[in-house]
């Protein structure tokens, strides 16, 4: 817990610059985070992008330059999974790698499901897993979008992983799944979306969107206070409130649970 580091915000960016804009939020909370990296060589990230007929993402290949063999536990810790380069490497050695569907993390334990970068042809390149649903009947149904792209995952993984840490005061936004589901359906068909009204009612609050947030998280940020809130199955939400002052987290937290079950 740091009691004296100021947070900032993670800075909106071209892809190229994406570490340096992470390391702005994560030193001041994990000064060791740099020396804890391992990248991977320019050697391997040039012979697995060619693997991949050049479709990785700006944002990935900048992860892989500077740790590529090791991140300081950024995504290798919050998605509880393997991200070596080496290993993704020896993992499809030999094999056919499907261009539609790029292989970057492999769950840790569990029977291979892993994170995807998915091509498009518009050259939207969104996150997909399979985790949660390696159960299904239906290959069509076994892959989820986890987020909106490699970048603002990155950005995401960092906010769940290092926001606590700046914070001492912290607590759940409790969703009546009943009501929450209600809302939800009821401004679908209003032809309105549950996180832009998030975004209207919690402004009434000086809190900004967070640039990383999508279609699945939404993450609003204000001095010395963030929430973010998780939509799972397109209906049913969560959310969690941390700040500075135990007061005004307790406020927020029944004014939004108010907001998401009116």
């Amino acid at each position: 817990m740091s009691k004296n580091k100021k947070r900032k915000m993670i800075r909106e960016g071209k892809e190229e610059s994406i570490i340096e804009r992470l390391e702005e939020y994560i030193i001041p909370i994990y000064p060791k985070w740099r020396e804890r990296r391992v990248p991977a060589s320019e050697e391997k990230i040039e012979e697995w992008n060619k693997r991949c007929e050049n479709l990785l993402p700006e944002a990935y290949l900048q992860y892989l330059k500077y740790m590529g063999e090791g991140d300081g536990e950024l995504l290798s810790n919050s998605l509880q999974a393997e991200t070596k380069l080496s290993e993704m490497m020896k993992w499809y050695e030999g094999e056919e790698i499907d261009l539609q569907r790029i292989e970057f993390a492999i769950l840790d334990i569990g029977c291979g499901e892993g994170w995807y970068i998915v091509t498009k042809e518009n050259g939207k390149q969104v996150i997909e897993t399979e985790i949660g649903s390696i159960h299904s009947d239906s290959e069509e149904e076994d892959y989820v979008e986890y987020a909106e792209s490699f970048e603002k995952m990155l950005c995401q993984e960092a906010y769940f992983l290092y926001e606590p840490k700046y914070y001492k005061y912290r607590g759940s936004i409790p969703i009546n799944y009943e009501k929450s589901e209600k809302l939800v359906k009821r401004l679908k068909k209003e032809g309105k979306d549950i996180f832009e009204e998030i975004e209207r009612e919690s402004k009434r609050y000086g809190f900004e969107k967070a640039w990383y947030s999508d279609r699945n998280n939404y993450i609003g940020i204000k001095e010395n206070m963030s929430f973010y809130i998780e939509r799972g199955n397109r209906i049913e939400i969560s959310g969690r409130i941390r700040g500075k002052s135990l007061k005004e987290v307790k406020r927020m937290r029944k004014k939004f649970r108010k907001f998401l079950e009116e």
